[in-house]
């Protein structure tokens, strides 16, 4: 099931990476360390605007972070782009230069100074990207005494689809961002199970344990949201992390069923109630029915609502919440 909820490849990149931490490790493995070194990345801070215009969304999910130069007021805006498409963008080149004059023009209707735009693009689409340079959409080879008269800038490229597992865990430090850049590589693919072990490992992670329990619930929802695994795959990774952790608000399925509980109450009706429900589990959630009734248990609910709403028996929810009282 790639694609049937909306966006969710751009829904996890932001998920992952406004966690500051992320996006500063992201930029230690992108940018070159003789730029890393001048960047005040200590105090890197999220712009909160976007500057993809109508025409740019159909390529691009952004995150603009703001950074000084070490030791100045020397300000500049690191953006990382998100190619989310299975297809290449052609004219990349000008794609990026809209998006920084979308920039630039919205610092000068705000009066304030200009500063440098460092593009960073991540992709991870299912087709081979070959950087060509802005000069080659013109003519191979072009003029060079006409080279000043276009626009020169670059740009930094994280290729997912053809970097090897092997150079993400050298090129980038942080274990947790490793185990982002892997699931992102390989969600469109069938070889994504082999590396499941590898994403989902948690033994030696230098990371508080509470953290890396909140980016395992973001995997296992980017999982059955983004992914073509089975629903049955990915419940068996699910339960091994419920194994090792234990059923506690706020994992995956928990929070989908909350969202399917507040949608009923919000129309105040037994039937928007069921509804709601009904709709938080069809997106692809649907684990034990255990799991379900000691979610539902949290919410005060008595056994014989439970049995209403989910049509699991009144004997089953009874005997489940007598196990787990």
């Amino acid at each position: 099931m790639s694609d049937q909820i909306p966006k969710p490849h751009d829904r996890f990149f932001k998920l992952a990476f406004t966690d500051t931490s992320k996006a500063v490790a992201l930029l230690k493995g992108m940018l070159p360390a003789t730029l890393v070194g001048l960047l005040d990345l200590d105090n890197l801070e999220l712009d909160s605007n976007s500057y993809i215009d109508e025409r740019l969304k159909e390529h691009f999910s952004d995150l603009v972070y703001n950074c000084t130069y070490q030791g100045s007021s020397f300000s500049l805006k690191v953006v990382l782009l998100f190619e989310h498409k299975s297809y290449v963008s052609k004219h990349i080149h000008l794609q990026l230069l809209r998006y920084m004059l979308n920039v630039w023009e919205r610092m000068e209707a705000n009066k304030e100074p200009l500063c440098p735009v460092i593009p960073l693009l991540v992709y991870h689409g299912d087709v081979q990207w070959h950087v060509a340079p802005l000069w080659s959409y013109f003519s191979d080879p072009f003029p060079e005494n006409l080279l000043p008269f276009l626009p020169s800038f670059e740009y930094v490229m994280l290729n997912l689809e053809s970097k090897p597992v092997a150079e993400i865990e050298t090129d980038f430090k942080d274990q947790i961002l490793q185990k982002i850049l892997i699931l992102m590589k390989f969600i469109r693919d069938q070889e994504l199970e082999n590396y499941a072990d590898t994403i989902f490992a948690y033994k030696g992670i230098d990371a508080e344990p509470e953290q890396l329990k909140q980016y395992f619930r973001k995997f296992i929802e980017y999982l059955y949201k983004g992914s073509k695994m089975s629903k049955q795959t990915i419940a068996r990774i699910e339960k091994s992390l419920d194994e090792y952790w234990g059923y506690e608000p706020g994992s995956a399925a928990e929070e989908l069923v909350n969202e399917g509980l507040l949608k009923g109450r919000q129309e105040g009706r037994q039937e928007g109630l069921e509804k709601g429900l009904q709709e938080g589990l069809s997106e692809g959630l649907q684990k034990a029915r255990q799991v379900i009734v000691r979610s539902m248990m949290g919410k005060g609910l008595s056994a014989q609502e439970i049995a209403d709403l989910t049509d699991i028996a009144l004997e089953e929810v009874s005997g489940i919440m007598a196990k787990f009282r």
